[in-house]
């Protein structure tokens, strides 16, 4: 599917040229078309990848055309995670300029009103390139674990209080094990289901079955299961997923049992012990619900020093149709500013 002339096309996740745009690029699990097609799947939008080529350079961002309620046009979000954009190595400020402007005309002629673009801590553009191109805007940190740094350096740097926890959980008897097997699927599934209602946490949050079977379907390898037991009882369980050599912290629960005894903290030092024995460089644990700096940022900030800046940015496509929409709703054009963006999307949340 390209767009003519310019050298910018839309691929859809079948399109091959997805996946070897990839392999000129360091990316992570969110960029791949497997991960796209779930989460749009998962959301009622399309899939798409924009690519954008010139000579030996390379702009590649993944992204989710969704409809907008009450509207006949859509607009543009990323994947769930951070799918950001990604570029060859050297690409400078001008080749990003024409992948940019490439992107927005692309985005134009789907009729798309507006994009946001979750930016990935890691990898892919630096977000000072993108300032002055949309509205680039910092929402928090993220946690991540060096896994390149020796044993007892990582372990140093997990917060005291964490690795008393973490002792006191294996002199309790609790062990943490990677499950290739997937043997402990079906308590993940009801350990997480719990912990969801248990917290409270958003429907956002509360994924199906078929979202987990979906998901380990379309990953296959890329995505691991680790428990932590006592027993022959599931005590904690939790979704990673590993790609180009950067382990992710995707989802977890905990047994109301064994709340008491933090098995979840055990499940990460498992899995960052596991990780660094395959080799993997990064352990990234990300960042709080919404990027806040609240109690599961806390709890992550406990098992490393290293912080990442976390961004959004957002392109208004089409203003007219943006400031439209946004008065349609009772929202000024501005009503996102640092906050929630677009703004016509506010009451939907």
């Amino acid at each position: 599917m390209t767009d003519g002339p310019v050298a910018g096309r839309w691929l859809e996740p079948t399109d091959e040229r997805w996946r070897r745009s990839l392999e000129r690029l360091r990316h992570d699990v969110y960029h791949l078309p497997a991960w796209a097609e779930h989460e749009a799947e998962a959301s009622g939008a399309r899939p798409l990848a924009f690519c954008f080529e010139r000579a030996d350079r390379l702009f590649f961002l993944p992204l989710l055309l969704r409809p907008i309620p009450g509207s006949e046009l859509p607009d543009a979000a990323s994947p769930y995670g951070y799918p950001g954009p990604l570029a060859s190595a050297g690409a400078g400020a001008g080749f990003l300029g024409e992948a940019i402007e490439a992107l927005v005309a692309a985005l134009d002629r789907l009729e798309a009103v507006s994009a946001i673009v979750r930016l990935h801590p890691l990898a892919g553009v630096e977000p000072r390139l993108l300032a002055g191109r949309g509205e680039l805007v910092r929402h928090g940190e993220t946690v991540a674990i060096d896994l390149t740094a020796g044993e007892e350096k990582i372990w140093s740097g997990v917060r005291p209080s964490h690795r008393q926890r973490i002792r006191q959980a294996r002199r309790a008897g609790l062990t943490a094990r990677a499950d290739p097997s997937w043997d402990g699927f079906e308590a993940f599934l009801a350990i997480y289901e719990a912990t969801m209602l248990r917290v409270g946490a958003d429907a956002g949050y509360r994924f199906s079955r078929r979202y987990f079977e979906g998901l380990r379907r379309r990953l296959g390898d890329r995505l691991h299961l680790h428990l932590v037991e006592s027993g022959g009882q599931v005590a904690a369980a939790g979704l990673f997923t590993e790609v180009d050599g950067t382990v992710q912290f995707h989802l977890s629960g905990t047994h109301a049992e064994f709340v008491r005894l933090g098995p979840s903290k055990l499940l990460i030092d498992g899995v960052w012990r596991w990780a660094r024995r395959r080799g993997a460089g990064v352990l990234h644990l990300g960042g709080g619900v919404g990027a806040a700096a609240d109690s599961l940022f806390e709890f992550k900030a406990g098992f490393s020093r290293w912080r990442l800046p976390f961004h959004t940015w957002r392109l208004v496509v089409r203003a007219a149709a943006y400031e439209r929409l946004a008065g349609d709703a009772g929202e000024p054009p501005d009503a996102g500013g640092e906050g929630f963006f677009p703004a016509y999307r506010r009451a939907a949340g």
